[in-house]
């Protein structure tokens, strides 16, 4: 029988598992989903019990199914999340969530004592969404727990510990606005080996696999375990030679730039800019914005406000007459999830004004109007020079007409296309364990639409005189 390789992929919400052929088909697939329980503080957390028990559980039933010969297996699963181990290799705390609030006081002491290490980390400040301060909260918030860790695991390396019980580290995790890594040195940023943090973490393991373990008469490779954002770009980087850009958007839009080389500045900084890494150590410059967010939330006042069903937007067609008539209307979207993220960091006690529109139509064109203006900028800081190319735009936008029209409009110089990729952490994922990609690529290659240019008139003084000016 043909040997297979499994994929764990655990997102935020879904938590799915893939049975891949040697050709990069998916021949098998599951998901489930756990409501969050909540922490000793009383903050809402993932169910890390239960995510380790239905991983375990599916392992036993895949590795001891007769008709499976498993090859390979590895995980993929969000960043800025972190297991911490006691001496007998069981977790010692919840998996605290990356939104729980940062105590000012805390932030203030680091700096006092280490400075402002944004720079060489290419970590804007972004509290416990900033991994490495996590163990800095714990060391000083919780010090009777602190003191029983011994390793502190990203989530993607823990689900790999639960396989083989060796604890390693990889790039694509200490990479990610992580506040661990300084990338002018290409190491531990000095402040771990000040606060006497080093030895809590694995060493790095520069191969893509950390043990082999036995499943019936086989040996399976287990992977390290890799970041998904870090993943999701693997399948573009291998497919396409060229440059180009990739809109990975949902909750959180971000824009990928694999061939910058350009240095992190403090204005890119401040602007919500950051580094990736890929498996092998390498920067990759990405910008970020809470955009999905911001949608979720005034597309569900707008349903509220003209009595709609939630998804009154799905199957709505970018209207070029009525965009260029909200151009001129000055009605625009007053953000209420964009304080401490993207390029234009607004917030308003004030809720943005909906009584100003006639109809639902006019309302949601308005809003997406506004968020491709703010995703223009965003886009834009990762572009650089860019002159040519392809811009990707994969996840929920890529499904929004309207949104996709208005962004080819801003771009008559790059390619926009839409990529029909589906499950691109998971692949990525497998494709790290692969690394002579012996498979057939063609079939990750994807079938593109490109949104044609369409020049509107009077929008990019629309955005320059509105979003620009406020960066």
């Amino acid at each position: 029988m043909e040997p297979l390789k499994l994929i764990f992929d655990i997102g935020k919400t879904n938590k799915k598992f893939f049975l891949f052929d040697k050709d990069y088909r998916i021949v098998f697939a599951d998901s489930i989903q756990f409501d969050e329980i909540k922490d000793e503080d009383g903050d809402k957390c993932d169910d890390l019990p239960k995510i380790k028990e239905w991983i375990l559980e599916k392992w036993e039933t895949v590795s001891k199914d007769p008709a499976i010969t498993l090859e390979a297996v590895n995980f993929t699963a969000y960043g800025a999340s972190m297991v911490h181990l006691d001496e007998h290799g069981e977790p010692l705390t919840p998996m605290y969530n990356y939104l729980k609030e940062y105590p000012e006081r805390l932030r203030e002491q680091f700096r006092n004592i280490h400075g402002d290490i944004s720079i060489e980390t290419a970590s804007p400040s972004l509290g416990m969404l900033n991994s490495g301060m996590q163990l800095y909260w714990l060391k000083f918030n919780k010090p009777e727990l602190f003191r029983r860790i011994k390793y502190s695991l990203h989530l993607p390396n823990f689900l790999s510990y639960l396989l083989t019980k060796n604890a390693v580290t990889e790039y694509t995790s200490i990479g990610c606005h992580t506040s661990l890594w300084n990338f002018k040195k290409n190491k531990y940023h000095e402040w771990i080996e000040e606060e006497n943090l080093q030895n809590i973490f694995p060493d790095v393991n520069k191969s893509a696999i950390n043990n082999k373990i036995q499943a019936g008469d086989s040996e399976v490779f287990v992977g390290n375990g890799v970041h998904d954002s870090s993943a999701a770009l693997i399948p573009y980087l291998i497919t396409n030679k060229e440059p180009f850009l990739l809109c990975s958007t949902g909750t959180w839009c971000i824009t990928f730039n694999p061939f910058s080389n350009r240095e992190i500045t403090e204005d890119d900084l401040r602007r919500d800019c950051l580094y990736y890494m890929t498996t092998d150590g390498n920067p990759v410059k990405a910008s970020r914005i809470f955009l999905g967010k911001e949608h979720e939330y005034q597309s569900s006042r707008i349903a509220k406000h003209f009595d709609l069903q939630p998804d009154f937007y799905k199957n709505f067609h970018f209207d070029k007459n009525l965009i260029e008539k909200l151009l001129v209307s000055g009605n625009q979207l007053n953000p209420a999830h964009l304080a401490n993220s993207g390029p234009v960091r607004l917030g308003s006690i004030e809720e943005w004004d909906l009584t100003a529109f006639d109809d639902h139509l006019s309302a949601y064109h308005q809003l997406i109007l506004d968020l491709a203006c703010l995703q223009k900028i965003s886009i834009d800081l990762s572009k650089e020079e860019m002159s040519a190319g392809d811009l990707f735009i994969e996840g929920a936008f890529s499904k929004n007409n309207i949104f996709l029209e208005l962004l080819a409009a801003f771009y008559a110089d790059l390619n926009l296309k839409v990529s029909a990729l589906k499950n691109t952490a998971a692949l990525g994922a497998l494709l790290v364990l692969d690394s002579n990609h012996s498979g057939n690529i063609e079939n990750i290659n994807s079938d593109f639409t490109t949104i044609p240019h369409q020049p509107i008139e009077g929008l990019n003084k629309y955005w320059h005189n509105y979003w620009e000016s406020k960066l």
